[in-house]
């Protein structure tokens, strides 16, 4: 048998990968995800985010990471068709929002198992397939409003966890809710 024989598949991790893992494990470790600022206490300086707290169980735990690259935060918000949280743009440093598909009404996660959303009768399943495909085609619209400063960027969507997402711009600001009070 010649070198390497019987590894096929295997292949050597570089230094410079293991840095760059260990650079996201840390990175992950000492993320706040209330504000997705970087902190090592407990409670954050910046949004009073504790460490510990997490999201709602039909809601994706924090400390989420999506297609490797994005690592899901506290719930921003949630209506009757989704349920935007802050996140973390690995790849590009950053903090971004990502809108997840999960119709309230026909959908259900216990995140202390899976991930993954699931129809709550067999009788939905069509509707709800239909419903994903319609939000990932207002993913790809909004994408085409790139370039107008007036409108959050859009950047990403994408399928996962039997449901869809999309990812767009953050933009710091004062909660609307807040502001009419």
């Amino acid at each position: 048998m010649g070198p390497g024989a019987g590894c096929q598949g295997i292949t050597q991790r570089s230094p410079d990968l293991i840095l760059n893992q260990e650079r996201e494990m840390d990175m992950q470790k000492n993320r706040c995800y209330g504000c997705m600022e970087l902190t090592e206490e407990a409670v954050c300086p910046k949004c009073g985010w504790k460490k510990g707290q997490n999201n709602e169980s039909h809601q994706l735990p924090v400390g989420t990471v999506l297609r490797d690259k994005y690592l899901i935060g506290r719930v921003l918000g949630q209506g009757g068709f989704g349920i935007t949280y802050m996140a973390w743009d690995m790849d590009m440093d950053v903090p971004v929002c990502i809108k997840e598909f999960y119709p309230n009404t026909a959908v259900n996660r216990d995140n202390t198992r899976t991930t993954a959303v699931t129809c709550n009768t067999s009788g939905m399943e069509e509707g709800f397939r239909l419903s994903r495909e319609r939000f990932l085609r207002e993913a790809q619209s909004l994408e085409k409003f790139r370039d107008i400063p007036q409108i959050v960027s859009m950047y990403d969507y994408f399928q996962m966890n039997n449901t869809a997402y999309f990812t767009m711009e953050y933009v710091r600001g004062i909660d609307m809710a807040k502001l009419v009070r």
